[in-house]
Parts: structure tokens; C-alpha cells; sequence
């Protein structure tokens, strides 16, 4: 007849209870705490692990990234070069096709 299982229900205030307690940060109850054990307790972790990350990144990353750098000037040199064979290539190419003219003209004579 159609027959299907049908989940258990569940009310709804034990649903709106459940988030309710989800909501909630959860801090260690121990008495005698003061402030910043407390917030030690709570933000521990994270604190370990933000000062890990940016002890990783100045011993290892932040020297790689400085040797592997290039400097402006060397930038330079190397568009300055880049263009000055860029020139030298047009040069050439303008006199190979006068040549090739020349030697179309001398083909047909």
C-alpha cells in the first residue's frame, strides 16, 4: 500500500533546545578561574595556531620569497634587452624582405 518508513518525530521544542545549545560557546566551568585563563582555555588553540603559522612563515617562507626576488634594476635589464632585440628583429626583417624583392626582380629578368 504505499508503505514506507516514516522517521521519528521529534517536537519541536526539543528541536529549537537542540539549537539553542549549538548556539552557545562552550567555556571550561572551573572555579577560581580568573580572566585570562579563561580566555586561554577558550582561544588557546587558535592562538597556537596563528603563532605557528607566522613562525613557518618567517624562518621558511619570507627568506625564500626574499633570495628568490628579482630586483627592479634586473627587471630592467632584461626589458631593455628584450626591446633592443625586438628593434634588431624588425631591422632584420625590413632588410630581408628588400633582399627578397631584389631577388624576385633578378628571377624574372
Amino acid at each position: 500500500m504505499g508503505g514506507g518508513v516514516r522517521p521519528p518525530e521529534k517536537s519541536t521544542r526539543k528541536l529549537t533546545m537542540d539549537y539553542m545549545m549549538a548556539k552557545e560557546t562552550i567555556v571550561p566551568e572551573v572555579r577560581g578561574q580568573n580572566y585570562f585563563e579563561r580566555y586561554l582555555a577558550v582561544y588557546g588553540p587558535y592562538a597556537f595556531g596563528v603563532v605557528s603559522l607566522l613562525l613557518i612563515w618567517y624562518t621558511i617562507v619570507r627568506p625564500e620569497l626574499a633570495n628568490n626576488r628579482i630586483s627592479t634594476v634586473e627587471i630592467r635589464s632584461i626589458s631593455d634587452t628584450q626591446r633592443q632585440t625586438a628593434q634588431i628583429l624588425d631591422r632584420t626583417a625590413g632588410r630581408l624582405e628588400a633582399v627578397a624583392a631584389q631577388l624576385e626582380r633578378i628571377k624574372k629578368d
